[in-house]
């Protein structure tokens, strides 16, 4: 049985999962730990194949069916990371578990479809929602002009993800947390500080140092 840690980090775009996944691994670092982190689409060619997709640098049209056919495959890439890290006893931060897939799908047939044909026993320890409105998302998008836009950087997307979030990460099975990702950076970073503190009581995590205001 893998000895390791699951931590994963879901929301909609702009919404801090990377900010989030960040602050925990330079904690898990500076307490000794190793760490693995998992990107949001992987490096292999069914993954920069994703991100042409998305972003639309393709010379032909995308096929939403064909592309979220392209984000399981790649969450099977990223579940044979997962596992060897976990069997190391490595701590993974993973940037979104297979629920994005779900959210930014395009009808409920395309949910009941992805979850048939996502199979796996690994779990995450703990799954942070990082929950912010669709306004608050394109407003942080537009203050951030070095963030590329794709396909899925609109409102009528980010509604229809949000409302599958919503639903979905309510299932035990996910271990959910849901964070008011709207709050400020420090309260966001030490509330998931101290999530993982009482879910690991036994990790001895060096407190984080945030500067005075």
């Amino acid at each position: 049985m893998p000895s390791g840690k699951l931590i994963a980090f879901e929301g909609i775009d702009n919404s801090g999962k990377d900010t989030a996944l960040v602050f925990l691994k330079n904690i898990f670092l500076n307490s000794g730990k190793l760490v693995t982190v998992i990107p949001s689409v992987t490096s292999t060619p069914i993954g920069r194949e994703i991100r042409l997709m998305s972003t639309g640098n393709t010379p032909r049209a995308v096929n939403p069916h064909q592309l979220i056919a392209l984000f399981i495959a790649d969450f099977y890439n990223k579940l044979a990371m997962i596992e060897d890290a976990l069997l190391e006893g490595r701590v993974v931060l993973c940037s979104r578990w297979y629920t994005s897939t779900l959210a930014y799908s395009q009808s409920d047939s395309d949910i009941n479809a992805i979850e048939k044909m996502i199979v796996t026993d690994i779990k995450p320890d703990i799954l942070f929602y990082m929950d912010i409105s669709v306004e608050e998302s394109l407003n942080r998008a537009k203050r951030d002009r070095y963030k590329p836009a794709d396909m899925y950087s609109t409102s009528t997307y980010l509604n229809r993800a949000k409302s599958i979030y919503d639903m979905v990460l309510t299932k035990e099975k996910f271990n959910t947390v849901k964070v008011d990702a709207s709050l400020s950076i420090q309260t966001v970073t030490k509330y998931v500080y101290d999530c993982v503190c009482l879910r690991y009581p036994d990790c001895e995590l060096k407190k984080p140092k945030y500067r005075s205001i």
